[in-house]
């Protein structure tokens, strides 16, 4: 097995960090966005004005980014709940509600509505990082399992293209042991498909070798 490939391949499984730490502002920005309206929609549309909204969006979106950057979140990766872990998401998701308090506290708007809305969005974004990243583990833990899974099996081609090689094929289709990657055989023929396979053809050894190392071919 060529564990240079089954490292590069495992290892780009992964979201970049750049990419994690858009969706954790994105993640924030929802419940926050869910918060207001879902308040809003109980006590009235006069308890949240459209100038209220757009500073505690505002302060919350600019908040997540920074904070999310300053703790380092999207570095980390939850596997057992420890504290050190959540400590960092608890760390950033409230330095963004009191980022949002002080911001309504300066335009005057920080009444009991807002203190609620903000406590609420504090814990629904909490809950929702920690969950949204616990599936984000479970889901690559069975993409490089699949891999893993992948790359024991034995890569080999099936010589020649007669009754007994589709033969093989069939046999060997869900074998745990072997990947097949095609059919090969001697000649100088263009390459075509057969039961769906790409056909290899050579005719010097250097050719043979030259296709064998191209598809790290093992047998």
């Amino acid at each position: 097995m060529n564990f240079i490939r089954l490292f590069a391949k495992v290892k780009n499984s992964y979201v970049r960090r750049e990419i994690i730490l858009a969706m954790d502002v994105l993640i924030s920005l929802v419940t926050s966005i869910v918060t207001i309206f879902v308040i809003r929609a109980i006590a009235g549309e006069a308890v949240f004005p459209p100038r209220f909204i757009l500073v505690y969006m505002t302060a919350a979106v600019v908040g997540s980014i920074v904070l999310f950057i300053l703790f380092r979140t999207p570095r980390i990766i939850i596997r057992h709940l420890g504290i050190k872990d959540l400590l960092p998401f608890a760390g950033a998701v409230l330095c963004k509600g009191l980022a949002v308090l002080v911001c309504l506290l300066v335009f005057g708007m920080a009444d009991k509505w807002a203190v609620l809305a903000v406590a609420v969005d504090v814990l629904l974004t909490f809950s929702m990082l920690l969950v949204i990243r616990l599936l984000m583990i479970v889901v690559f833990d069975m993409i490089n399992r699949r891999q893993l899974e992948r790359y024991d099996k034995q890569r080999i081609l099936i010589y020649g293209t007669n009754d007994k090689s589709v033969a093989a094929i069939k046999r060997l289709q869900h074998s745990t042991h072997y990947d097949i990657k095609g059919f090969i055989e001697r000649g100088s023929g263009t390459k075509y498909l057969l039961e769906q396979l790409p056909v290899y053809s050579f005719s010097t050894d250097e050719r043979l070798a030259s296709i064998l190392q191209k598809h790290d071919i093992e047998a």
